[in-house]
């Protein structure tokens, strides 16, 4: 019987995701509070105005005047941009804008060749995998959405048992790249490109 359309079994999902949280990147520690040292500052700051106030009551409430000069400025400031970016938005003409080209496999795979022929190979990776997502939405081994996770793919692809695991080496691969911070150089690019053309060649007949 054909195992197309079948949900991965939970080993093969407990294999994806040892794979991809057994790498260093993954190895988490506690760390410090990022706000900490701000509150401080602040604390520090307004002991100050009250020892200001207490001390030098004239300079206190100029600075008190300038500084809420300043805040006035910076909301009008604030206002007047998002008055403009919202009124260039209600009068631009509809249907005069270029049309953007259709974003399909091809568009994706044109601009991940490009990306790597820039030296951009984590772009490329990005880029690629989209197009690979996109190539099998057209033959409906899975439904391409922009809000989906990498992940969700593996779970849906209608693909034979061989290609959804090698689908699911290069979501672990991608994840890597892209979210863990491992370096991505050409042979990485290179091979995660062949990879992405074997994943498609074995998407089940419908």
């Amino acid at each position: 019987m054909s195992s197309a359309g079948q949900v991965p079994s939970s080993d093969t999902l407990a294999v994806i995701v040892r794979e991809v949280f057994s790498a260093p990147e993954y190895r988490w520690g506690s760390r410090a509070d990022p706000l900490s040292k701000l509150r401080e500052l602040w604390w520090r700051t307004v002991q100050g105005l009250r020892g200001l106030e207490d001390t030098h009551p004239v300079i206190y409430w100029l600075l008190i005047a300038v500084l809420s000069v300043v805040l006035v400025a910076l909301l009008v400031h604030v206002t007047y941009l998002l008055w403009r970016a919202l009124r260039v938005r209600q009068t631009s003409p509809e249907g005069t804008a270029t049309a953007s080209p259709a974003r399909d496999a091809a568009w994706f795979l044109a601009g991940a060749r490009e990306a790597a022929a820039h030296g951009r190979f984590a772009d490329a990776l990005g880029l690629r995998f989209l197009a690979l997502m996109r190539q099998l939405d057209r033959v409906e081994a899975v439904r391409f959405h922009a809000s989906k996770t990498p992940a969700e793919y593996v779970s849906e692809a209608r693909m034979d048992a061989a290609g959804r695991e090698e689908l699911g080496r290069l979501v672990a691969a991608l994840y890597q790249y892209l979210f863990a911070g491992r370096r991505c150089a050409a042979d990485d690019w290179a091979r995660f490109d062949a990879d992405a053309e074997e994943v498609a060649r074995h998407v089940a007949p419908a």
